[in-house]
């Protein structure tokens, strides 16, 4: 796939941390919206290219992404970032 042999390519900085409400919990600066994963906005990547995408943004430093179960069909994005980030405990929610 001809975009992953960009990413390969470019250097890793690491994303500067900023810490969310008084709890101590820290997630980094840039977030990853994951809503064009899903074809809400062009056609939807199969799961493994979007587990890909996933795992290449939280690889460069991405801790923080917005998911939704309106993303997608029978909950597409959130299974995609699930599968990625599992052992993460942290969920955020927007209404």
């Amino acid at each position: 796939m001809e975009v992953k042999l960009l990413l390969q390519h470019q250097i890793r900085i690491p994303s500067p941390l900023l810490k969310l409400g008084t709890q101590g919990l820290e997630v980094s600066k840039l977030g990853f919206g994951c809503v064009g994963l899903s074809g809400l906005y062009n056609a939807p990547l199969s799961h493994e290219a979007g587990c890909s995408v996933i795992k290449e943004a939280f690889d460069r430093g991405i801790t923080f992404f917005d998911t939704s179960d309106l993303y997608g069909h029978n909950h597409d994005n959130e299974i995609m970032v699930g599968k990625v980030i599992f052992d993460i405990p942290l969920l955020t929610l927007k209404f």
